[in-house]
C-alpha cells in the first residue's frame, strides 16, 4: 500500500524557498548573468567579488536597487537578512521543443528514464498558487520534453491556470477515465484511483512522476540513470511523491501490485 505524509509547515517552507530562490536567481542573473547548468543555484559570491575587484560597486548597488524597486520590495523592521517583494520577478521557462533534448548523461551513457513528467488530478481540485509553483518549478528546473497532466473531470480554469499555460510551453492536458475498481476491488478513495492512473501511465511511457504539491529545487537528471528511483518515507515505506521510472520497470510494476 502506498503511504505518504504532506506536512503543511514543510510545504509552506518549500514554497517560500522557491519564491526566495527564484527572486535570488532573477536578481543575480540580471546583475551578474551567472548560473550553473541546472539553474538551481547562482554563483553570486564569485560574481560579486569580480565586480568589486573591477571597481564597479556603484553599478552593482544601482542594479540591486532597481530590481528591488521593480518588485515593490521592502525590508520589514524585524528583518535582518531578507526582503519581502510584492511583485516577484521570475525567470522564463524553457521546456518542450525549446529545451535541449537530454538523452545521454555527461559520460555518454543513455538515460533509462525519459525526461517527461506526469501529474495526476482526480476529481475537482482547485488549481491554486501552490499547484502553479509546482508546475513552474518542475518546468523551469527539469526542462522536460513534455508535462502530462491527467485529469478525470473538467480542466480547471482561473488566473493561475491561465498564467501556467502562458508561461509553460510544454503542458499537455489529457483527460482519462476515473477508475472505480481494479481487479474487482472497489476504489472509493481518490488517492487509490490516482495511484492506478499514475502507475498505468508511467509504466507505459516511463518518466518522472511528481505530486501536485512538490516544489522542485534541483534537476533530477542524476537519478534518470536508474530503472526506478523514489524517496524513502520511513524505514519500511517508499514515498511516491516523486518517482523516476523506466518504461515497463519490473520494480515499479511490483511496487504497484503490492
Amino acid at each position: 500500500m502506498v503511504s505518504r505524509s504532506y506536512p503543511f509547515i514543510l510545504l509552506l517552507s518549500l514554497a517560500l524557498m522557491v519564491l526566495l530562490g527564484q527572486k535570488y536567481l532573477s536578481d543575480t542573473d540580471k546583475i551578474y548573468g551567472k548560473n550553473n547548468d541546472y539553474g538551481a543555484k547562482v554563483n553570486g559570491n564569485t560574481a560579486l567579488a569580480g565586480e568589486l575587484e573591477s571597481g564597479d560597486t556603484a553599478v552593482v548597488e544601482e542594479e540591486v536597487l532597481n530590481v528591488q524597486k521593480e518588485g515593490f520590495c521592502s525590508k520589514p523592521e524585524s528583518a535582518h537578512n531578507y526582503t519581502v517583494c510584492e511583485n516577484l520577478p521570475l525567470l522564463p521557462v524553457v521546456c518542450g521543443e525549446q529545451a535541449e533534448k537530454r538523452e545521454y548523461d555527461e559520460n555518454g551513457g543513455k538515460y533509462r528514464v525519459p525526461n517527461i513528467v506526469h501529474l495526476v488530478r482526480v476529481g475537482d481540485m482547485n488549481f491554486d498558487a501552490v499547484m502553479f509553483l509546482n508546475l513552474r518549478s518542475v518546468a523551469r528546473i527539469q526542462q522536460p520534453e513534455i508535462i502530462y497532466i491527467y485529469y478525470t473531470t473538467e480542466k480547471p480554469t482561473g488566473i493561475y491556470i491561465e498564467r501556467a499555460e502562458r508561461e509553460i510551453p510544454c503542458l499537455l492536458w489529457v483527460k482519462v477515465e476515473d477508475p472505480d475498481s481494479v481487479d474487482g476491488i472497489q476504489l472509493s478513495v481518490p488517492q487509490s484511483r490516482s495511484d492506478v492512473i499514475r502507475f498505468t501511465k508511467i509504466l507505459e511511457r516511463g518518466g518522472i512522476y511528481v505530486a501536485n504539491d512538490v516544489i522542485l529545487l534541483k534537476s533530477l537528471d542524476p537519478l534518470r540513470r536508474y530503472s526506478f528511483a523514489a524517496g524513502r518515507e520511513r524505514e519500511d515505506s517508499i514515498s511516491d511523491g516523486i518517482m523516476l521510472v523506466e518504461p515497463n520497470s519490473i520494480f515499479a510494476h511490483t511496487f504497484y501490485q503490492e
